[in-house]
């Protein structure tokens, strides 16, 4: 919300002409219908939305499950979403992205229609909590995965540099339907090689990546607005904003604008979360957490 009030109090923060509407960035629907051209501002919002969108809908649906005693037929759920995933994209890529590429500004219907929709989007989301409910339910099947922590890498980099093959041309058909889940499998497999205690990622832990994953979420909510405002004052000095030297000055002025966010927001929010949680009776503290 903090960055939502200063794109639209400081307008001299934005990184482009305008911002979607306000109602929006409120209801975490940013990302339906989304211009690239007209409504570019703070666009990396999109990801957010389908985020908040998925963590609403989940607990609901997992709800129904138990009600109707079929939560251990989650893993139906989960291979029908991705089908689903892949059939909305074929529909809508052969019926509106492709016909409309020779139309002037047809490029914007590939964002509109494959890029920022949510059931465009869900890959991502349903590897992560496919590899979740995995290790927390199936933890023979867990040991068995992890045992190959280094392979697991290996093969994590032959899916990731197949899609970035398959996706040279991110509008194409094959990187519109398959790209995405080709790089969510890439990556799930990253996570789970780095998270085993076999791999040699586990072994050698880092205070500075460490501090990076802190940090990355300000990073990424905070970039383009600092980015923005560091090329401006270097312009203002004539200084071309693409050199290096600037570059180097953008990466120190965003790490150390997430710093202040994760220090001055993040954290005491988050004490203030455990502290409201440990006033909870016990019955609630439970459904909380």
């Amino acid at each position: 919300m903090v960055v939502v009030a200063i794109y639209f109090c400081f307008p001299g923060a934005r990184e482009r002409s305008s911002p979607a509407p306000l109602w929006k960035y409120l209801s975490f629907t940013q990302n339906l219908g989304l211009n690239l051209q007209t409504q570019g501002t703070f666009s990396h919002a999109w990801s957010l939305c389908i985020e908040e969108q998925f963590y609403l809908l989940l607990p609901l649906i997992l709800i129904v499950m138990v009600y109707y005693k079929i939560i251990k037929k989650g893993w139906l759920l989960l291979v029908t979403l991705f089908l689903l995933g892949f059939a909305a994209r074929w529909f809508v890529y052969n019926t509106i992205v492709q016909p409309g590429f020779q139309e002037e500004g047809g490029w914007l219907n590939w964002y509109k229609w494959i890029y920022y929709p949510t059931y465009s989007r869900l890959d991502g989301l349903l590897t992560g909590v496919a590899i979740a409910a995995l290790f927390q339910f199936r933890p023979m099947i867990k040991e068995k995965i992890t045992v190959y922590g280094n392979l697991l890498l290996v093969v994590s980099t032959v899916l990731l540099a197949g899609a970035f093959y398959i996706c040279a041309d991110e509008a194409s058909f094959t990187a519109s339907v398959f790209g995405f889940l080709l790089i969510s499998i890439g990556y799930g497999c990253m996570i789970m090689g780095a998270i085993s205690p076999h791999c040699f990622l586990y072994k050698r832990p880092s205070a500075i990546t460490a501090k990076l994953a802190a940090l990355s979420y300000a990073i990424y909510l905070t970039h383009k607005i600092i980015i923005h405002l560091t090329q401006a004052q270097f312009s203002k000095q004539h200084i071309a904003k693409e050199s290096g030297w600037v570059f180097v000055v953008c990466v120190i002025t965003c790490l150390a604008g997430a710093w202040l966010i994760n220090t001055f927001i993040e954290n005491p929010f988050l004490q203030l979360r455990e502290k409201v949680l440990d006033k909870l009776p016990k019955y609630l503290k439970v459904s909380a957490v």
